[in-house]
């Protein structure tokens, strides 16, 4: 076959193609959103568009993100359909309805009878038992386990002794080293915080696989679910059954030892229902796989971006060690305790400003359980609904400046607290919350009373997918004070 007779087979295969995808888009959109449009209620799919099948509109999504201006796909929905707070729209596979204001976030966040867990093919993901997955008694049960474990105070005065140790540590090794690439040194310490306080694990190449794999498991989290070799979505999901086996593995070690350890995991083997039973494997390793990742990847990401943050903002910093000085001068070389941490108020408002500003879950899912018709509109049931948390993070009109790093905003008593859902919120709200604040008002404390540092590449462009970072992994130079 000469080159002329390939190139007019390539033309029609393609013609052929678009042509099969054009239909299939005008056959979905007039069969399934066109009768939702006109149904009989009076009720209306919100404003917006499903874009082409499978695909929808990921690719207007990635290019905003791509190009350093995430917030351009909640501005252009506004521009063309008004500034409702709903949208249709499909993402990552499925239709969708994109939730956009304070109001919205809040109706969709508190109603668990209406909005269930959906991150597409989170069962697949993060386990059919963890947290995340399961609806009704059985995720409330397994919510108190967990805050029992990691979040309730007896718990985090559990862990403190080896978050200090952790910390006093690491920084000891930047300021060795001098100059450190702050993404990689940040998510090193975290791993290292998370796996012994989690399963009183040490760093040896053990660990170093494990961490491994929740590398290629946190990439693949928000990709497309394509169970094809070579994505994303096919990496995630085989880094998750790796861990998996680990942890079944430790679980039949620590049942055969019958070695007690004052852990996360040890908690969860010792927790029972109301009749007595235990967890069951498989919801210790599912919870075991979902909480290490959400420690993990919130409280790594929230280190690196106070320590950017505040190396460009040095008034802050000022600001910020005065206040630990003080704590310093208080307690000298003793461990900190949980009521120091509590006397800690600016230091909250600099993790609550770098919450609002960086957004590391930038929107969440939910799956529609059955129709709902709210403010004139109908969502309906097996669709996801988007609460795009950044949104009102990002709006001048519920903080002025929204671009600008101002923890003092925090001082402001009209700040309206339903704008500002770093960790979601209703009874789906991150269960890890109080632990990652705690992990980085300890690593606030021992930085700022005993290290300076400074960006190398302060312009370096932000790569915001799956979660906004540096594309240099921020360099810096790290040194102990004088």
């Amino acid at each position: 076959m000469n080159v002329q007779a390939v190139a007019v087979v390539i033309a029609a295969v393609l013609g052929v193609a678009t042509l099969l995808a054009c239909t299939c888009s005008f056959l979905y959109s007039w069969f399934i959103v066109r009768p939702l449009k006109l149904h009989p209620s009076g009720q209306r799919l919100p404003p917006g568009s499903v874009g082409w099948p499978l695909f929808g509109e990921m690719r207007e999504f990635l290019q905003c993100f791509k190009n350093e201006k995430p917030d351009q796909f909640v501005k252009i929905r506004e521009k063309r359909y008004g500034t409702g707070g709903l949208y249709t729209t499909s993402m990552f596979g499925v239709p969708s309805i994109m939730a956009t204001t304070p109001d919205m976030l809040k109706f969709v966040l508190k109603r668990d009878d209406l909005f269930g867990p959906g991150w597409p093919s989170l069962s697949k993901i993060m386990g059919p038992a963890a947290v995340v997955s399961v609806t009704g008694e059985l995720h409330k049960t397994l919510r108190r386990y967990l805050f029992d474990a990691i979040a309730s105070p007896e718990g985090m005065v559990k862990a403190l002794p080896r978050l200090d140790e952790a910390m006093r540590t690491n920084l000891k090794e930047w300021a060795d080293q001098g100059n450190v690439n702050i993404r990689e040194c940040t998510r090193k310490l975290t791993f290292h915080v998370i796996a012994a306080n989690f399963l009183n694990l040490k760093p040896s190449p053990e660990l170093q696989l494990m961490e491994k794999d929740y590398i290629g498991f946190m990439i693949g989290i928000r990709a497309l679910p394509l169970y094809l070799p070579g994505t994303a979505h096919y990496t995630a999901v085989n880094c998750r059954r790796r861990l998996s086996a680990r942890f079944q593995a430790l679980i039949n070690h620590r049942r055969s030892s019958k070695e007690y350890q004052g852990d996360f995991l040890q908690s969860l083997m010792d927790a029972r229902d109301p009749d007595g039973l235990p967890l069951t494997d498989e919801q210790l390793k599912d919870n075991l796989v979902a909480l290490m990742l959400a420690g993990y990847e919130s409280s790594a990401y929230i280190m690196m971006w106070t320590l950017i943050l505040l190396a460009k903002h040095p008034q802050c910093l000022s600001k910020l060690r005065e206040e630990h000085v003080h704590i310093k001068r208080r307690i000298g070389e003793s461990q900190l305790t949980l009521e120091d941490t509590r006397d800690m108020i600016y230091t909250q408002m600099v993790i609550d400003e770098t919450l609002r500003l960086v957004n590391v879950a930038p929107m969440l899912f939910r799956t529609v359980l059955q129709d709902v018709d709210f403010n004139g509109y109908r969502i309906p049931k097996g669709w996801r609904v988007m609460p795009w948390l950044r949104a009102p993070h990002m709006d001048p009109q519920y903080f002025p400046q929204p671009e600008k790093f101002n923890p003092e905003r925090w001082n402001d008593k009209n700040v309206k607290s339903e704008a500002f859902r770093p960790f979601g919120g209703g009874a789906r709200t991150c269960v890890g919350n109080a632990f990652a604040r705690l992990q980085v008002s300890v690593f606030l404390h021992h930085v700022s009373v005993g290290y300076k540092w400074a960006l190398l590449n302060p312009d370096a462009k932000i790569d915001h997918l799956p979660h906004p970072k540096p594309v240099d992994g921020g360099p810096m130079f790290f040194s102990a004070l004088a």
